[in-house]
């Protein structure tokens, strides 16, 4: 995917976005697992799909075929996002 962003017209904004989905990525695994707290995995899925979404949109508009392979991992974010709510409201929000 990254190929094809260097490639199009619109590629500063969308490099961009793509490097901030990879850091938050990497935050939100720290958070859940580094720290061991899953409100923090939790809090940090939810501030990852904010550059996700922007992402996909961006692309949406310069390269359709990228944004479609990011759908399923977007749907897989939004399982992974109620995932890390569960054992968080289990151990009593704790």
């Amino acid at each position: 995917m990254l190929y094809r962003i260097l490639v199009i017209r619109g590629r500063g904004i969308c490099l961009a976005l793509a490097l901030a989905v990879m850091l938050c990525n990497e935050l939100g695994n720290y958070f859940f697992f580094g720290l061991r707290s899953t409100l923090a995995g939790f809090v940090g899925i939810a501030l990852f799909l904010v550059p996700l979404t922007a992402l996909i949109f961006v692309l949406f508009s310069y390269e359709r075929v990228s944004a479609m392979l990011l759908a399923p991992y977007y749907l897989w974010v939004l399982y992974d996002l109620a995932w890390t709510f569960e054992p968080w409201r289990l151990n009593g929000g704790a």
